[in-house]
């Protein structure tokens, strides 16, 4: 962060009182932009179909550097862990609720790991590549 233009180290040290200050507000703002914002934006949608549409686009399209990095982040950092946690629960919970609106047998709605091979790399969404059985779903 230091190395971006206008922002110094000095100026790091002095809006926040300490590391863990600084650990804190980038989690809030990568669980706000990442995955909170995100969804609101989807949400906003007309429907189901739309959302899903856009949310496969949005993954597609989307870098996956910082989702990656958190999560390297959080195999050593267990505050970090548990923010991931409490995101993949934000995300898990959105996907449900959107598969459930799209007719999505229960059981395989409620159980994801049968409907899509996650890789929870969002910066943004997470990524999901879709299962062969996706058609079979929405026919």
């Amino acid at each position: 962060m230091a190395k971006t233009p206008g922002v110094s180290r000095g100026n790091i040290y002095w809006h926040f009182p300490s590391l863990g200050d600084f650990h804190d507000a980038m989690l809030v703002a990568w669980r706000e932009q990442n995955t909170q914002s995100i969804i609101a934006e989807l949400k906003a949608l007309p429907d189901a179909q739309a959302q899903f549409a856009v949310l496969i686009q949005k993954t597609i399209q989307t870098p996956q550097t910082l989702e990656n990095s958190m999560r390297r982040w959080g195999g050593v950092n267990p505050e970090v862990a548990a923010a991931l946690v409490e995101v993949d629960q934000l995300r898990m919970a959105y996907l449900i609720n959107l598969m459930l609106a799209l007719s999505v047998p229960d059981d395989v709605a409620r159980d994801p790991r049968d409907f899509f091979d996650m890789g929870f790399h969002w910066s943004g969404v997470c990524v999901w590549s879709c299962s062969p059985n996706i058609p079979n779903h929405f026919s």
